[in-house]
């Protein structure tokens, strides 16, 4: 109880126009997620950010921030995504696939590759 009370006021401590509010749709996960994160600017991302799913109440502990981060990585490296396909020498390796720009058109797919660098930089 004690470290739950902690955790709600250094999280309230943020200042709310400071704060990063991402909510997202499990049914439209990548698409809601890529929306709802922030554009190039580096600013954006060094920010406090809070998670949440649509329509599931939680407090953002760290648990749904790492639920989303988990997700999101999960589906941006899935090979059937056409974003990234196994190296041809081993099921260990990714290369980009050369489908991506063909499946989500150029801007969109410089997008995903965007933030699937952010996420393993």
């Amino acid at each position: 109880e004690q470290r739950l009370a902690a955790m709600r006021i250094k999280r309230e401590a943020v200042p709310r126009d400071v704060r990063v509010d991402i909510v997202v749709k499990r049914d439209r996960f990548v698409e809601t997620a890529l929306a709802a994160l922030p554009s190039a600017r580096r600013g954006k991302w060094r920010e406090a950010w809070r998670f949440a799913f649509d329509g599931e109440p939680a407090l953002d502990a760290g648990g749904v921030a790492r639920e989303f981060w988990t997700l999101l990585a999960e589906q941006l490296f899935e090979p059937d995504r056409g974003l990234f396909r196994y190296a041809s020498t081993d099921n260990l390796t990714y290369a980009l696939s050369t489908l991506a720009p063909t499946l989500y058109g150029v801007d969109f797919a410089a997008r995903l590759y965007r933030v699937a660098g952010r996420l393993v930089a």
